[in-house]
């Protein structure tokens, strides 16, 4: 990525979400916004934003944007700015616990196969995010056993 890209770490996953969000929501505002010459926000050359568990990665136009007028609007943020309201859809997937290492997860955490089982069956996940591999979703919640 170079000098086209920032890395912004975080305190969690809410906090990237809620940041992507909002760089997101300027992005696509400027976008779709005047394009009179008159009128410039430092989002025009963002051109990518990925969240991940504790970062956003901006990629951007250097030739549009400058890196550190960039940086400075994206800490500018306020909570305002980067709240953000969630809508949800539960969905039931079905699992098998039968793996092989079921029983290994188990001793190694002192606890029996079926009380591993109620702990993960137990609790809502949520899908935080699309991982690198196709199909593969990061979720987050569960029990922290």
């Amino acid at each position: 990525m170079g000098q086209s890209a920032m890395l912004v770490e975080l305190d969690g996953l809410d906090a990237a979400m809620a940041l992507f969000a909002a760089i997101e929501a300027r992005r696509t505002a400027e976008i779709a916004g005047p394009h009179d010459g008159v009128r410039y926000d430092v989002f025009a050359g963002v051109r990518e934003v990925v969240p991940a568990a504790r970062t956003v990665l901006v990629r951007f136009d250097p030739l549009l944007t400058d890196r550190s007028a960039l940086s400075a609007a994206v800490r500018g943020l306020t909570d305002a700015d980067v709240s953000v309201e969630r809508t949800t859809k539960d969905v039931t997937v079905p699992v098998m616990y039968d793996g092989e290492d079921l029983q290994s997860v188990a001793d190694l955490l002192g606890v029996s196969a079926q009380e591993i089982v109620a702990r993960h069956a137990g609790h809502a996940w949520r899908a935080a995010f699309g991982g690198f591999a196709p199909g593969f979703t990061y979720l987050t919640g569960g029990d922290p056993i």
